[in-house]
C-alpha cells in the first residue's frame, strides 16, 4: 500500500506482513526535512528511508521522501511525521502527516 500527501489524516487498515509505504514530497536544500513523528515500532516498524530525486530535476530541486514500514504486529498505530529543521526544534515544523493503520490478521 502506497500513501501520499492526499491520504493525510486518514485510516487504512492492512494485513500482518504487509508493507506500507509513505512518499511525500521534500526538498532537502531548503533545510526542511521529513521527520518520523510518532508511531510505535511494535506495530509497524520502519524499515527504509530514502530520498528520491524527481526525475529530470535540477540539483536542489524537489524529490520525495519515501518511507517503507513492515506491519509486525496486529493493533493500531497513529503514525506522525513532520517536515521540519531539526536544528530549530519543533518551532521549524512546516507541516504535519498523520495516517491510523489498523494491522489486522486478515
Amino acid at each position: 500500500m502506497t500513501l501520499t500527501q492526499a491520504d493525510n489524516s486518514t485510516e487504512v487498515a492492512v494485513r500482518l506482513g504487509e508493507q506500507v509505504v509513505i512518499r511525500l514530497t521534500e526538498k532537502p536544500t531548503t533545510g526542511f526535512r521529513w521527520a518520523v513523528d510518532h508511531g510505535d515500532e511494535a506495530v509497524v516498524a520502519l524499515r527504509d528511508s530514502t530520498y528520491i530525486r524527481v526525475a529530470g530535476a535540477k540539483l536542489g530541486g524537489d524529490g520525495q521522501r519515501v518511507w517503507t514500514f513492515a506491519a509486525q504486529h496486529r493493533g493500531t498505530v497513529q503514525l506522525q511525521l513532520k517536515l521540519w529543521r531539526a536544528w530549530e526544534g519543533d518551532t521549524s515544523v512546516q507541516k504535519r502527516f498523520k495516517v491510523t493503520i489498523h494491522v489486522t490478521d486478515s
